[in-house]
């Protein structure tokens, strides 16, 4: 085997690793292309409600009568 057949050789596996390590990374990304990001439309349905009560949770805890309150509570265990 010549130095310039192993070269050629070498070449076309490291196009072709990095062809397949693009093509999984794009699988990975999408989920393997069942809904959005991989998601079924129970597991987005649900995801949805938790982000409803993430921010209902964000607005409670960054109100500055709950701040308030918690100082009370925190004098009164004191």
């Amino acid at each position: 085997m010549d130095v310039f057949e192993m070269v050629a050789i070498i070449v076309a596996l490291s196009v072709t690793a990095g062809v397949i390590n693009a093509w999984i990374k794009s699988r990975a990304a999408t989920g393997g292309g069942s809904g959005p990001a991989g998601m079924t439309g129970e597991q987005a349905a649900r995801l949805g409600k938790l982000e409803e009560r993430v921010k209902a949770l964000e607005s409670v805890v960054s109100d500055g009568s709950y701040e308030l309150k918690q100082k009370f509570k925190d004098l009164e265990h004191s």
